[in-house]
Parts: C-alpha cells; structure tokens; sequence
C-alpha cells in the first residue's frame, strides 16, 4: 500500500525511465497537478502498470498507461461497497477494496473484457479511451467514469469535478423534484440527456451553480434529447448567480426552461447580478412568469439577501451564437 499526496506538485513523478506498478495498491493525490506524471522534458516516459496492481490517481495521469506488453491501458473505477471479488476476463483480480475505500481501480486496453464484481456483470462502454458506466442515484440515471465525480444527498445530485458526467431521468415520463448543484470553484461538464426537474414543487433550482462560483461550467444538449427545468419561485430554471465564472451551453437537443417570481429562466435569481453566459448550440425554449425578470440574463433587483455588489438588473457577457 503506497499513498503520495502532494498539494501543489505531482504526487508521483518520474524522469530519465518508464516506471513500473508491478502489485499492491498505489493513490497518489494533487490539489495543482496529475497525481502521477513525469518531469518537464520526460514526456516520452510511460507507467507501465501491471494487473496486479490497483493504481489511482486523484487528478489524472500525466504519461502514457501501458501493461507489460506496451499496449495502452485505460482506467477502469470499480465501485464495490462490499469489498467483493472482481473478475475481469474469467480471472480474478488479487486486490478489491482498500480498508475504507469503496472503490477499486484496473487499467485495460480498449477491447472489450467482461467484468463481474461479486459476480455479478458490470456494463460500461468505453468511449474516447474512457470507461462509462451507469449508476441511479435517486431520480437520476449518471453515465460516468468515476464515482468520486459525484455525489447524493436528501435530493441533491452534486458534480464534484470536471469529469464528463451524462445524466437523465430514470424514469422518462415523469418529472422529478430532485436536482442537481455544482459547488463553488468547480469547472463541471455535464451532460442532459432527457432531464424533467420541477423546482415549482420546494421553490428551488433544477439546476444551481454555487453562488459567485468563478468555476466554468458546461452544459451539454445530448442529441435528440429533450430536457425541461422548472425554476420555483424567486429561483431560476438553470441558475448562475454574480459575476465570476461562466456558464457554456451547447449540444444538439432541446432545453425548455422557465423561471420562477423574479427570476430569470438562465441566469439569475431574484436579486443577483449575472455575468459570462455563453449559448453556442441546441434548441433554447426560455419563459418567465414576471416582467421584471429577463428569460436569458438577470432576475429582478428586489432581494434583500444578495451580497454587497451583487445587485440585480445587471447582465454582461452574454453570448449567443447563431
């Protein structure tokens, strides 16, 4: 067992020769850079990591993956809350869970293998030399990489980083009154691919970034898809509140998106300014139930709770492109 954490370098970093994981279990962690990497000039340099071996790097590796026959490997996070035996190909891996932990990590080539965890299959798909796979979690269905990329609470699907995520409604033909929230800082990439959220029902946002959030976050439109959001009152539909940060949207599907009392469909709540909203793609159908509040842009000026500066009425650095 073998944990390297370094907050503002690279956990792991080799130079001069490749670098072997033959066994045991090896989380190496940054808060700046990949957890495993090379040096300024090594980018030749390749991990090589074995079967055997259970390696995790928090934010990314920074070289070449390969196994012991030199091909690429892609990581593969393997939830397993019961620290159950995992079989990929027929043959069993000699590590599952660390105490603690509930998840498991193997690197394997883009072919495609059978997993089992506890015997029972894992389905995923690997798309762009990543492993997806889905997960429920409450209303939702999550098409992702790692389950550290999320998180569920009383209600609340949290996107914890910028990992791509894909996320729809379990069940299509109903709305939910869950709902989903990027944390301040956080550069989130989120994909809708038939979401139906109705914050009329506990006045809230269907989909909230973190108040001044100054992270970029990314909407995409799947193809095809068609997606509905429900501001409750004084929330609006997708909501970004002050002056930091953006908020991209793009895609192939259609959004329809209404804010709540004072507020806009995208954009702000009653009482906040909004700056960096940028549309590039999809089809964008945005209502508001008051005059005082724009569709696209900012909610109305009446709020008390705003922070100093943060004032509604005022919208910069909204883009649509055509």
């Amino acid at each position: 067992l073998l944990t390297a954490t370094a907050p503002d370098s690279t956990a792991i970093s080799t130079s001069g020769a490749n670098t072997v994981f033959y066994s045991g279990r090896i989380t190496a962690e940054s808060g700046e850079n990949c957890g495993i990497g090379v040096r300024s000039g090594s980018t030749d340099k390749k991990f090589v990591i074995s079967e055997n071996a259970c390696v995790c790097s928090k934010n990314g590796l920074g070289a070449t993956a390969v196994n012991e026959n030199g091909e690429n490997v892609y990581p593969v996070c393997i939830r397993n809350e019961n620290n159950s035996p995992i079989t990929v190909d027929g043959r069993e891996l000699p590590y599952t869970t660390a105490p603690g932990e509930t998840v498991a990590y193997v690197y394997l080539t883009d072919e495609e293998h059978e997993i089992t965890v506890g015997g029972e299959p894992l389905e995923y798909e690997l798309i762009d030399g990543r492993f997806y796979f889905e997960k429920e979690y409450g209303d939702f269905t999550v098409t992702l990489t790692d389950t550290d990329s999320v998180s569920y609470t009383d209600g609340v699907l949290t996107v914890k980083n910028s990992i791509p995520v894909t996320i729809r409604n379990t069940d299509s033909t109903q709305p939910t009154t869950d709902r989903i929230f990027v944390p301040f800082g956080i550069s989130a990439n989120i994909t809708l691919n038939g979401v139906f959220i109705d914050g009329t029902v506990n006045d809230v946002s269907p989909i909230k970034i973190a108040d001044g959030s100054g992270g970029d976050v990314k909407i995409t439109l799947a193809e095809n898809s068609e997606n509905v959001l429900r501001g409750g009152s004084y929330c609006a539909g997708l909501s970004k509140n002050g002056s930091s940060g953006t908020l991209t949207i793009d895609g192939k599907g259609a959004l329809t998106v209404s804010g709540g009392f004072d507020s806009a469909a995208i954009g702000s709540d009653d009482g906040y300014v909004v700056h960096g909203i940028i549309i590039n793609d999809g089809i964008i159908n945005a209502s508001v139930s008051s005059y005082r509040a724009a569709a696209i842009g900012s909610g109305c000026v009446s709020a008390e709770n705003a922070p100093t500066g943060e004032k509604g009425y005022t919208a910069e650095g909204i883009i649509i492109n055509g």
